[in-house]
């Protein structure tokens, strides 16, 4: 049996259900109620435990999935009865007080703490942070300030797109060119379809610059 949040599912999970379902052959997992992180660790999930339960019932390693107790996290080891209690390297468990829970109950589980995969790169707590400050980045829309960027941003711009125009007119052999200096019609139409792509394409790559730059430095506080 495993508990745990596991509000993110990353390959750091995936190691310790696989190092976990070795200890037996069949992987029970509990799902932290949002209440009791809430209360313990007082910190916010980009998942609710619905969402969270139905994630982990979907891998195929894992065999059962269950939410735990709201009153007592302790009383779901009651309930299952689980030959295994298998404990990640980094989870906030008093094993001493999880013993004496075990043998107050008359329950024979035996307690293994897994080992870690790659705690620099898969740790829910930095994932998390990652996800959430994305999440805040992409939220802040305001088309405003879109529109406000330093001259070196909007003359790569400018450059990119004449340069764009060129390469276009060139692989056409400027037959659209040609066909719009023979008819008034078509220099006009051909103004302000430019003038309105430019406008799209602008606000597309402004957009863009500033979600690229907001990301760049959330990964590298």
């Amino acid at each position: 049996m495993v508990a745990g949040t596991f509000d993110i599912i990353h390959k750091g999970h995936l190691n310790f259900f696989a190092q976990a379902k070795k200890q037996g052959n069949w992987l029970i997992a509990i799902i932290a109620r949002d209440d009791t992180i809430l209360k313990e660790k007082k910190k916010s999930l980009v998942h609710t435990e619905q969402e969270r339960i139905q994630h982990v019932q979907e891998l195929k390693i894992v065999d059962e999935a269950h939410l735990g107790n709201k009153s007592d996290k302790l009383k779901i080891i009651q309930t299952i009865q689980p030959d295994v209690i298998a404990l990640g390297y980094d989870q906030s468990i008093n094993v001493k007080a999880l013993q004496a829970h075990l043998q107050k109950h008359n329950l024979t589980a035996k307690i293994v703490i897994m080992q870690p995969f790659h705690p620099e790169v898969y740790k829910s707590s930095k994932l998390r942070h990652i996800s959430t400050k994305t999440q805040e980045a992409t939220s802040s829309f305001d088309a405003k300030k879109f529109f406000i960027h330093p001259k070196k941003t909007l003359f790569l711009f400018l450059i990119s797109y004449i340069f764009l125009l060129i390469v276009i007119g060139w692989i056409t052999e400027s037959i659209f060119i040609r066909s719009c200096l023979q008819c008034p019609v078509n220099i006009i139409t051909t103004i302000i379809f430019h003038t309105g792509t430019l406008g799209i394409v602008y606000f597309l790559f402004s957009w863009a610059v500033h979600i690229w730059k907001k990301i760049i430095k959330i990964l590298l506080q």
